[in-house]
């Protein structure tokens, strides 16, 4: 079922594109900021929104929340622009490639989409661009913040580690191995350099597969994070070939699994994942479905363990 339109930031009506397209410009002219929303911004959204018709599923629809994938295809939707931006602005790193991918006179493959079949199902993805004779895939991304250094402390006593993050522990906070149940205090961390978000490292190495299946060798891959400072390159893991074939057909198996509802599993109980609800023009449906198949005590220990998590920000995408 298609995109139908938006969620007005405003006043909470539902509008159909061509509405809210017309109020923005109208907005804009007259010097009215309530809403945040030029009309380009909000016709590129539109555009984003569109019927993918696409025969199988794309590498961002194998890592990301596969109830969302399907219960988009199902029923009708209304997106808030604000709730569709984070995904939006991803196309302003597709745009510079697409201008500027050719300028240092190299052979590149950009913005070119492949098709795979794996189990009778078609795999699709567009990398951003490829530089075959050096065999090297470049992403762009967009993020609120470029990843940052971990932070590892390990246990002086057995020397398991105890905690990777990307934030220090707050100084005479004790933390606990779980190996040999030793506690320790001010602890001075290893400072490892920045990594890749997973999803990203999990979607480049799906394009990695993608082209090898298409005669295209990737030895090397690096997304650039573009944040409002400067770009920020940062290597990926390229996993061999045999594992993301793993991999693919593990998030394959999850994406065509069905519940009582009739979908997928979702990422609401996952505290690493579950931010993407927050962003999701189907997540109403989505919980209407779950409070109906849901018991009580279901209810109450999802709730605890959200309570236990940390969920992630959303630049993780």
């Amino acid at each position: 079922m298609p995109f139908k339109g938006f969620v007005c930031e405003l006043d909470g009506r539902c509008v159909c594109p061509e509405a809210c397209l017309k109020c923005s410009h109208r907005r804009q002219v007259n010097g009215e900021n309530t809403c945040h929303f030029p009309p380009p911004i909000i016709a590129g959204i539109i555009e984003s929104n569109q019927p993918r018709e696409l025969m199988g599923y794309s590498a961002t629809e194998l890592i990301g929340c596969h109830r969302r994938v399907v219960l988009q295809e199902e029923v009708d939707y209304w997106v808030k622009p604000s709730q569709a931006y984070w995904a939006f602005r991803g196309q302003l790193g597709h745009a510079i490639v697409e201008r500027f991918h050719d300028g240092n006179g190299a052979r590149t493959i950009a913005e070119e989409r492949f098709y795979a079949e794996m189990d009778g199902m078609l795999i699709t993805g567009q990398p951003d661009v490829i530089y075959p004779d050096d065999r090297l895939l470049v992403d762009y991304k967009t993020a609120k913040r470029v990843p940052q250094s971990t932070k590892r402390y390990v246990c002086p006593k057995c020397e398991a580690i105890i905690r990777e993050s990307p934030w220090k522990v707050r100084r005479g906070a004790k933390l606990k191995c779980e190996c040999c149940g030793a506690e320790h205090a001010d602890l001075k961390p290893e400072i490892l350099p920045p990594r890749p978000y997973d999803t990203h490292v999990q979607q480049l190495n799906v394009y990695a597969w993608l082209l090898a299946e298409n005669d295209v060798l990737v030895e090397t891959a690096q997304v650039v994070y573009l944040d409002m400072s400067e770009p920020f390159p940062v290597p990926v893991e390229v996993w061999p070939l045999a594992e993301t074939e793993s991999y693919i057909r593990r998030q394959l198996t999850g994406l065509l699994e069905r519940d009582e509802n009739g979908l997928p599993a979702g990422v609401w109980d996952d505290p690493e994942a579950n931010w993407l609800c927050r962003y999701c023009a189907v997540e109403s449906e989505c919980a209407r479905r779950r409070r109906s198949t849901e018991s009580a005590e279901e209810v109450l220990d999802r709730g605890r363990r959200l309570l236990r998590g940390d969920p992630e920000d959303e630049t993780l995408i």
